[in-house]
């Protein structure tokens, strides 16, 4: 970023809106916050996917796509984790989908908490017989292959040794225009702290 960001001050630009593509306020986020200060240009940043509220609750309204009636089944969406205390938002993106969608949808990291032990004993605690694994990341990249969908001690096979049918979906939530959108919000608000020029 601060090298784009510093070619568009040479081109005579007063300001910037930089729009984070990170999922929560982690330490990614505060990372990239830093690299932008003090530069020559102003900047305004555009927020993470899951910032207030709103954004849990649309997401969660952007996430019924991958759930069907079908109450036999948990759907395990999985995150990549932080050890920053933002992990908080994974916990609470669960509690709000148990709200919006039903009791059969879970949230877990591959780093941290909640953990994939903990997803599984939870899910087999509630009898599910099948599991559904989402990926909580805009993209099915490397995590996915490897601790998602992968062989030697993936999470589909954690739930395969519990016994559960597993599914997994291969598409990251990036692909949604429910999730792009809430995106594209974060951006027009920053784009409102911006002096207009009349």
């Amino acid at each position: 970023p601060r090298d784009v960001i510093s070619g568009l001050s040479t081109e005579g630009n007063e300001w910037v809106v930089v729009q984070s593509l990170h999922l929560i306020c982690g330490h990614e986020f505060y990372r990239m916050v830093e690299e932008v200060r003090g530069l020559s240009i102003r900047s305004s940043i555009g927020l993470p996917l899951l910032t207030e509220p709103r954004d849990y609750y649309d997401v969660a309204e952007a996430f019924r796509c991958f759930v069907l009636e079908d109450q036999q089944t948990a759907y395990v969406f999985v995150g990549h984790g932080t050890d920053h205390p933002s992990w908080t938002s994974y916990v609470a993106l669960e509690r709000i989908m148990n709200e919006v969608i039903g009791e059969n949808t879970f949230v877990g990291v591959i780093e941290g908490v909640p953990s994939r032990d903990d997803l599984v004993r939870r899910v087999c605690e509630r009898g599910f017989e099948s599991v559904n694994l989402i990926p909580l990341m805009l993209v099915a990249g490397r995590h996915y292959y490897e601790d998602l969908a992968g062989k030697g001690n993936s999470w589909k096979e954690a739930f395969e040794r519990a016994g559960r049918r597993v599914r997994v979906e291969k598409r990251g939530i990036g692909y949604l225009t429910d999730v792009v959108e809430i995106f594209s919000r974060h951006i027009e608000e920053a784009l409102d702290l911006i002096p207009s020029h009349s």
